[in-house]
């Protein structure tokens, strides 16, 4: 009988209380870690007592940073206290958001359990664990990059083949939460290239609808639909000006393009740029080549198995004559995932690897997965 009643679970309630277990226990617990935390929350606690939420230099107190997550420290202190809880819960509040916004955007571009799946992956990461339960972290950044990518990702990609215009707001609202917690070259224009570079990679995809009978199961619904028509191109589709989607996507990586070229052209040194997402140093870069290779090393060490899996997965159960029902929108997803990730990280190797994968997937495709 209790068997039978968990089986009746959704696969988003069991979502939701993995994310409560996992950053919501005992947030409080512990005090703040001197002199990292401490600092950051000593300057909450000053937005918060002398009235200045909005004002991240608590009126030219301190210098000029990332707004929002010190506003949310500050309005979690003014609501709940000067404590570890009232500082630390919005910015774990958003690593919540964050998980469920993961299995949000898998839900809509492949399946349930795909987007199940993927919110244990994420938050069993240790480093989001710990990312989530302290003020020194990216929380906030985190929600609005995956707001983002699964918003705009679910309308360039619809499961039903029907764009809808509240998955486009919420990849906006996304862009906008990216652009407060960590400027926008990293908030807006890295999602928003991304995602243009992959509709420019799958514009020749032809749409199917096509049954799959060898005892394979999809990974996601073919995407076929009043948007997307049977036997049409994908980026006719998508990327034509005739179409509001067409406008829509093009706008955004017009924008996108300008944003990138007014922050790297307007920098003045030892001075916060909101568009650039941090200040300026003039000179001599401090950090040698050493230490990038370390961070390279050591930014690749726990996923050099997952990225072993990966590169195998092309190879197996595709077929090259038949037109995949869901290549429209995998291969385009997986490219914007890897451009993403190698933007992001600045990464040799992924750029590489993203490289070799366009090339196999254009010659073929994993247009299957096991049903399992």
């Amino acid at each position: 009988m209790l068997l039978d009643r968990l089986r009746r679970v959704p696969p988003w309630g069991w979502a939701v209380i993995f994310s409560l277990a996992i950053c919501l226990p005992r947030l409080g617990a512990f005090g703040f870690w001197d002199p990292w935390e401490l600092k950051i929350a000593d300057q909450a606690r000053e937005m918060a007592e002398n009235g200045h939420l909005l004002d991240p230099t608590v009126g030219g107190r301190y210098p000029a940073g990332k707004p929002l997550g010190l506003f949310l420290a500050a309005l979690g202190i003014k609501i709940f206290g000067a404590g570890e809880f009232g500082a630390r819960l919005p910015g774990t509040l958003c690593a919540l958001g964050t998980l469920m916004a993961v299995y949000w955007a898998a839900a809509g571009m492949f399946r349930r359990r795909a987007a199940l799946l993927s919110t244990l992956a994420l938050g069993s990461m240790t480093i989001f664990t710990l990312e989530s339960r302290q003020l020194t972290s990216d929380a906030p950044a985190m929600l609005g990059l995956t707001l983002a990518m699964g918003g705009l990702g679910r309308y360039a990609w619809p499961a039903s083949g029907r764009r809808r215009i509240t998955d486009f707001l919420i990849g906006g609202a996304g862009l906008l939460i990216g652009y407060l917690a960590t400027g926008a070259l990293t908030g807006v224009v890295l999602p928003g290239l991304a995602l243009l570079a992959a509709l420019i990679v799958g514009y020749g995809l032809v749409a199917s609808d096509d049954k799959v009978d060898d005892g394979t199961g999809d990974l996601a619904a073919p995407g076929t639909g009043p948007d997307i028509p049977a036997g049409s191109r994908f980026g006719d589709c998508t990327l034509r000006l005739k179409n509001p989607a067409g406008i829509l996507l093009i706008g955004l990586g017009v924008v996108c393009v300008a944003l990138m070229v007014i922050a790297m052209t307007n920098l003045v040194a030892s001075k916060y740029s909101a568009l650039l997402g941090g200040v300026a140093q003039g000179g001599v870069p401090s950090h040698n080549f050493e230490y990038l290779i370390r961070q390279l090393g050591f930014g690749l060490f726990p996923c050099r198995r997952a990225y072993a899996r990966t590169r195998a997965w092309p190879s197996g159960s595709c077929t090259s004559s038949s037109s995949p029902a869901w290549a429209s929108r995998c291969r385009p997803t997986w490219c914007w995932c890897w451009a993403t990730g190698a933007i992001s990280r600045c990464r040799p190797s992924a750029w590489r690897w993203a490289c070799s994968w366009t090339k196999r997937w254009r010659a073929t495709g994993p247009n299957r997965w096991p049903a399992c």
